[in-house]
């Protein structure tokens, strides 16, 4: 649960020291997160926290973000562990910051076809954030519904910048 104190703020504003280590609690893999990296919702919704993650290697960027985890429909569980498994690109997702250009845009052009074979959807805001181990999908609720069991997820939350991800099994 996320401290009354710190709803409705800044994720940068937030002081490190609350942030848990780690996006996923369940120990799970897959794991489906809906992320507010912006700001921190107003929620008495308990499922919710603040976590951070190393999600570029050796590279040291930390992603903070105030995440719930979502059950993953189980019809679609073996497409989320096929794009948590990086079967989407020949590329090596544990050297993606180290990529060329090129070599990037052809990772988000496959993982974007992936992504449309699921009839899910990626805008270019949200694939910007794509990177080893952490798997951006928009947070419409066509995409909620398509992915998870909890429908009522973004119930009362009107926050810009929100975004599902997939997270694979080193998170």
């Amino acid at each position: 649960m996320i401290e009354a104190r710190y709803q409705g703020k800044p994720i940068n504003s937030i002081p490190e020291v609350a942030f848990a280590e780690g996006l996923s609690r369940s120990g799970l893999s897959p794991v489906l997160l809906l992320a507010s990296p912006t700001t921190v919702p107003v929620t008495t919704d308990e499922r919710w926290w603040l976590a951070k993650e190393n999600v570029s290697g050796h590279y040291g960027r930390i992603f903070y973000a105030a995440v719930r985890e979502l059950v993953i429909r189980s019809e679609i569980l073996s497409a989320v562990g096929s794009i948590s498994d990086e079967n989407f690109t020949s590329e090596h997702m544990g050297y993606f910051e180290r990529l060329t250009s090129d070599e990037k845009e052809v990772v988000f052009s496959d993982y974007l076809r992936t992504l449309a074979e699921c009839g899910l959807t990626c805008t270019a805001n949200n694939l910007v954030k794509l990177t080893q181990d952490l798997y951006p999908i928009d947070a419409t609720p066509d995409n909620i519904r398509k992915l998870s069991t909890d429908r009522d997820a973004l119930n009362e939350l009107h926050i810009d910048g929100m975004v599902l991800f997939i997270t694979g099994p080193a998170l």
